[in-house]
């Protein structure tokens, strides 16, 4: 059997065993060798996606969580909009148009009176 763990009921035998497991290097190096070995054949990435999709399928259908009215209304608001068609660049486009009326309200144009 292997040994992969001291397992103690008392802080008195919990005690002993850490004392014995300093004290007796090839016990040491066997509980460490064998409890590093558990551990990786236990946790390793695909045993713990395997056991995660069993859960998984164990439980029952999921229920997502109601979203709110302002997430609700930010995913219609972007559903509009992907499904518009209206092209990325409006966004710049916008952005653009911002900056050219700021630069036509600080030019003076004849007979005209600043920002109009």
């Amino acid at each position: 059997m292997q040994v992969i763990a001291l397992i103690a009921d008392t802080p008195e035998t919990f005690a002993a065993a850490t004392v014995r497991l300093c004290l007796d290097q090839d016990l040491h190096a066997r509980v460490s060798r064998n409890g590093l070995e558990h551990a990786r054949a236990r946790w390793e990435s695909r045993e713990v996606s395997r056991r995660l999709l069993e859960t998984m399928a164990r439980l029952p259908a999921l229920t997502p969580k109601r979203l709110g009215a302002m997430d609700r209304a930010r995913i219609r608001s972007r559903a509009t909009y992907e499904a518009s068609g209206v092209d990325a660049s409006v966004g710049r486009l916008s952005s653009l148009l911002r900056w050219y009326y700021f630069r036509l309200g600080r030019t003076r144009l004849p007979g005209h009176l600043p920002g109009i």
